[in-house]
């Protein structure tokens, strides 16, 4: 049987600003079980109620997904309704805008869409969100891409010549997450930058391999990721943090060499990056062409923190975690 959990959590730097959360989820079970639907959505924060848009954005593609979706939807034909659901989004989002008189840009906001049925996964992706897949085997797939353009700008929903759309065979779970969740903790930039496998599988392997009890404990299980996201580090995500997690209890995933999700290894790929980035041998003083490179320098200063702050930040994680799954133990038993 299909279960989705959860979690939205506010970013450091919008409660500091007295914004609200600008990310928004959303998702639906059928009633016998065998279907799933999962959005995730980021209002962007440069419009004004683009936390709007985002709630619309996600309810309304997931309603569009459970009115018109087959028991087993095929490829073709569901492909074709994850379209209409994001067709449908976006109408919501511009009827919401006329509604309340105000200008359709300032809702603007991402979408992330998935559908998981029978270990087969159809997805849609509008702007820089993102869906990591669970393989059936125990191994990871990045899904989406992230949609910007070369100065960094993302594409949201309103750009439908940008929205994918896919499908992909053997899936057990879907992790679905904002861009703060995703470059920060899932997927830092570093590794792809690096030519290493972008996801850090370590982080992902907390959402991507569910316990056999876990589906009855769904709520339990959406407390204890809203508390690991808000311990997050500010240093590595200051962003909103949105996760949803789709899992079939029915057919959890087999589990790789434990190398395999082994957190990637810092220190080497810092030194690497150093070596690209002043010369081998070099002092760490940014050189002239390094202004001629300023996203090389940002990667490095991010391998800096990841590095610097690893021990820390994960015995902090892992008690929160542990804390979590302790507690949710004692409740069971």
């Amino acid at each position: 049987m299909m279960h989705v959990y959860g979690a939205c959590v506010a970013g450091p730097r919008h409660l500091e600003a007295g914004r609200p959360c600008q990310d928004a989820r959303a998702s639906w079970v059928s009633e016998d079980g065998s279907l799933a639907v999962a959005a995730v959505s980021d209002g962007l924060g440069s419009e004004r109620l683009s936390e709007v848009g985002s709630a619309v954005a996600s309810e309304a593609a997931v309603a569009y997904c459970r009115d018109h979706l087959p028991a087993r939807p095929s490829g073709r034909d569901g492909l074709a309704c994850l379209r209409g659901a994001f067709r449908a989004a976006w109408d919501a989002v511009a009827a919401r805008a006329r509604r309340m008189g105000e200008p359709l840009g300032e809702f603007d906001a991402t979408l992330t869409l998935a559908v998981l049925s029978g270990g087969r996964m159809l997805w849609g992706q509008s702007g820089d969100s993102g869906l990591v897949a669970g393989m059936a085997d125990g191994t990871y797939r990045l899904v989406t891409r992230m949609q910007r353009d070369e100065e960094g700008r993302v594409f949201p929903l309103c750009f439908e010549d940008r929205w994918e759309f896919g499908a992909l065979e053997g899936v057990s779970t879907a992790l679905l997450c904002t861009d703060g969740v995703l470059e920060g903790m899932i997927a830092p930039p570093v590794l792809a930058a690096r030519g290493a496998d972008p996801l850090d599988r370590s982080k992902a392997r907390m959402f991507l391999h569910p316990r056999p009890d876990d589906a009855g404990r769904l709520a339990e299980l959406g407390e204890e990721l809203a508390a690991y996201l808000s311990a997050y580090p500010v240093e590595h995500i200051d962003d909103d943090k949105t996760v949803q997690v789709v899992f079939d209890d029915a057919a959890l995933p087999a589990l790789q060499n434990e190398s395999y999700y082994a957190e990637p290894d810092w220190e080497r790929l810092y030194a690497e990056a150093r070596a690209a980035l002043y010369g081998t041998g070099a002092r760490e003083a940014a050189p002239p062409h390094v202004v001629q490179r300023p996203h090389r320098r940002r990667l490095m200063l991010q391998l800096r923190r990841l590095m610097r702050g690893k021990g820390h930040r994960d015995d902090c994680l892992r008690r929160v975690w542990d804390q979590a799954r302790a507690h949710r133990d004692r409740a069971q038993g």
